[in-house]
C-alpha cells in the first residue's frame, strides 16, 4: 500500500472510529458496500477500540442529507464524529473492482483509496492507495491464487490495516 501522510498524523489517537460508506467508482455493483463491510469487520477484529454501528452512520447521513456516492465535507465529518462520539472516521473510494474470467480462470483486481479523518475537525490525517490483482498472491505450484473479488478485498483490507497498525497510525493512547 502507498501511504500519504497529512500534517500531524503522528499525534492522532483513535480509541473509537466509524467507517463511512465508501464511494464506489468502479463498475462492480455494490463494490463500495462490500469493501466497507470487510473494512468494518477487520477493524472490529484488529482495531484499536470501539467501532460505531453502520446503521448509526447511515442515520446521520440521512439527517445531514448527504447523498449516496459523495464524500462529506470537513464540517459534515466533524458533525458525524461528534454525533457518533468517535475520534476518527474512515472513508474513501473503490476506484476499480473487477472479476473477469478467461480460459477457465478467474482474474480479480481491486484498486482503492482509504482516508482517515480526524473527528475533532474533519481534516484528513492520512490516505492509503492500494492496488492488487488476485494472481499477485500466486505461490509455489500455483497455490494461493486469489480468484474471487471478496477474497481479494479481504487480503487488501488486511494489508492496509496491518500497515496502519505497524506505523501506529490507528492506536488508542490515553
Amino acid at each position: 500500500p502507498y501511504l500519504q501522510m497529512g500534517s500531524g498524523a503522528d499525534s492522532l489517537s483513535a480509541c473509537s472510529m466509524a467507517v463511512l460508506p465508501l464511494v464506489n467508482k468502479s463498475e462492480y455493483p455494490q463494490g463500495g458496500e462490500l469493501v466497507g463491510r470487510l473494512l468494518a469487520s477487520r477493524l472490529v477484529q484488529d482495531g484499536p477500540g470501539r467501532l460505531a454501528l453502520a446503521g448509526d452512520v447511515q442515520t446521520i447521513y440521512g439527517q445531514l442529507h448527504i447523498r449516496p456516492g459523495t464524500t462529506p465535507s470537513p464540517e459534515q465529518l466533524r458533525i458525524i464524529a461528534d454525533r457518533l462520539g468517535v475520534d476518527a472516521l474512515v472513508g474513501g473510494e473503490v476506484l476499480e473492482m473487477a472479476e473477469k474470467s478467461s480460459q477457465g480462470q478467474v482474474h480479480s483486481q481491486l484498486t482503492l483509496q482509504l482516508r482517515l479523518y480526524r473527528g475533532v475537525d474533519g481534516s484528513q490525517a492520512f490516505a492509503t492507495y492500494h492496488r492488487r490483482q488476485g494472481d499477485e498472491y500466486r505461490t509455489l505450484m500455483h497455490f494461493g491464487v486469489v480468484n474471487s473479488i471478496s477474497a481479494l478485498s479481504e487480503r487488501v483490507i488486511e494489508e492496509v490495516i496491518e500497515l496502519w497498525m505497524a506505523k501506529e497510525l490507528i492506536n488508542c493512547r490515553g
